[in-house]
C-alpha cells in the first residue's frame, strides 16, 4: 500500500462514507487529504497558535494549506513567521479527469488538456510579496492527478452552466519542497533561453499572460532574475549567477 492509498483509507475510517454524497462536506477533499499526507496523526491538526488554528503543527514547523487568495490568510501568517516557521502547502493538478454531474449522477466525462506549472503558486505570492524575504517562510508545492466533480446549474437568465464541488487526489507526481525562496530558481524550464521575456516564460511555463506577469516579478522581487534590457514594452531578463 503506498502512502496516498493509506492516507484514502485512514479518511474512509474517519468518515461515515455511506452518508457521503459529494460536495456535502465543509473541508474540501483535498484539503483534508494533505493533512494527513503531511501527519497521519490527527491529533496534530487544527492547532491554535497565536489566537489562529492551523492547518498542522508537527516537529516544530506550522503547515498552512492554501489553494488560492493568499490576500484571505496574509495577516495570519504574518503574526505566525514571527515566531515559528511556516511552510504554505499549495497543491497543482498535473492532470485532471473532469467529471460532471447531474441530479447526483455523471453524465459526463473528460480529461482537462491543462498542467499546472509549480511557478503558478508566483501569482498567489505577489499578493503576500512583503512577506516574502522573511527566513521562517517555507513552501511544499504538490503536483497531484485529480479527479475534478462539477455539476450542471441554471444561471438566473436560465442558461445552463457548471461549478465545481470538489476535487479528489488520484495520485501525487511530485513533489516540491522550498526551504529557501530563492530555490525558487530551480524550478525555471532549463529550456529558457539564457535572456528571456515574459513571452518566452509564457512559452516555456505554458501559463497565461496574468501567471507569467507574476512569475517575473516574484522573481525579480528576490532577486533570481534581473531586467538586463528592454525590447519595446518588454523587459528583458536574465536569472542571476
Amino acid at each position: 500500500m503506498n502512502k496516498l492509498e493509506a492516507i484514502k483509507e485512514i479518511l474512509e475510517k474517519n468518515e461515515n462514507t455511506n452518508n457521503y454524497s459529494i460536495g456535502t462536506k465543509k473541508e474540501k477533499t483535498i484539503h483534508k487529504f494533505l493533512k494527513y499526507y503531511i501527519c497521519s496523526d490527527s491529533t496534530n491538526h487544527e492547532i491554535k497558535i497565536a489566537n489562529y488554528y492551523v492547518d498542522c503543527f508537527y516537529n516544530g514547523m506550522i503547515y498552512e494549506i492554501q489553494t488560492r487568495s493568499f490576500n484571505a490568510f496574509r495577516e495570519k501568517i504574518s503574526v505566525l513567521l514571527k515566531e515559528h516557521p511556516l511552510t504554505i502547502v499549495y497543491p497543482i493538478s498535473y492532470q485532471k479527469q473532469i467529471f460532471n454531474t447531474q441530479d447526483g449522477e455523471i453524465v459526463s466525462t473528460r480529461k482537462s488538456p491543462k498542467k499546472t506549472h509549480p511557478l503558478s503558486i508566483c501569482e498567489e505570492l505577489y499578493k503576500i510579496k512583503p512577506l516574502l524575504t522573511n527566513p521562517n517562510l517555507h513552501l511544499m508545492i504538490i503536483a497531484m492527478n485529480t479527479n475534478e466533480y462539477r455539476y450542471y446549474r441554471l444561471n438566473r437568465y436560465k442558461q445552463l452552466r457548471t461549478s465545481r464541488i470538489d476535487q479528489t487526489p488520484t495520485e501525487i507526481v511530485n513533489e516540491y519542497k522550498i526551504n529557501n525562496l530563492s530555490d525558487l530558481k530551480d524550478l525555471l524550464p532549463k529550456t529558457l533561453p539564457e535572456r528571456f521575456t515574459t513571452k518566452d516564460l509564457m512559452k516555456h511555463t505554458k501559463t497565461s499572460k496574468k501567471v507569467v506577469g507574476c512569475i517575473a516579478n516574484v522573481l525579480n522581487h528576490l532577486d533570481i532574475i534581473t531586467k538586463v534590457d528592454k525590447i519595446g514594452n518588454s523587459f528583458v531578463y536574465e536569472i542571476k549567477k
